[in-house]
């Protein structure tokens, strides 16, 4: 009799805590995202965002990977293309000029972008660093939950919480960035 007590209450608690948990609100985020950009805007999704901005100016624009030119697409490296930006090229962050892919996809207006394998493709780390920096400098925040420094440190931020203003409230929304597994293997 005790026993089916305590699982007619048990299963009374459960009830009312998820009944009481259910919000009766809905509020809707809308998040564009792109990947494989090889370091080129389209026009028309420049004029694509702006239109939609107009109805929603929270609207988030995440790039899950691959938004810097690899050198497999269009013929030049990460290390040609960092290599020309060096006066000397000897790595003299002096005269380091910042990557114009972060300017122009700060102009459009993106939140985030994750690592994917073609920023990996050149193996210079120099370069990878001084790319990152660039977008940080944007304030464009570079993630990546799995790839990680030789200390065992993560490499970049894992996940962003963004905070987003609706007519509902404050939500708070995770973002968490993805590398392939393929980019440790090389």
């Amino acid at each position: 009799m005790k026993i089916k007590f305590i699982i007619v209450a048990s299963i009374i608690f459960l009830i009312v805590l998820l009944v009481g948990c259910q919000s009766t609100k809905d509020t809707e985020i809308n998040v564009l995202a792109t990947s494989d950009l090889h370091s080129i805007i389209p026009d028309n999704l420049i004029s694509y965002v702006e239109e939609e901005r107009k109805y929603d100016e929270n609207l988030l624009m995440v790039d899950a990977g691959d938004f810097f030119d690899s050198g497999e697409v269009f013929g030049s490296s990460m290390d040609s293309y960092f290599s020309a930006r060096y006066k000397d090229g000897d790595n003299n962050t002096e005269s380091y000029i910042e990557t114009p892919l972060s300017k122009d996809m700060k102009e459009v207006g993106y939140d985030v972008a994750v690592l994917g394998n073609h920023e990996f493709i050149s193996n210079n780390k120099f370069y990878l660093d001084n790319m990152i920096s660039d977008f940080e400098k944007q304030k464009i925040n570079i993630l990546s939950a799995n790839t990680y420094k030789k200390n065992g440190d993560s490499y970049t931020k894992p996940y962003i919480i963004k905070n987003i203003n609706t007519p509902e409230g404050n939500v708070k929304l995770g973002i968490l960035g993805l590398t392939i597994k393929e980019v440790g293997e090389r």
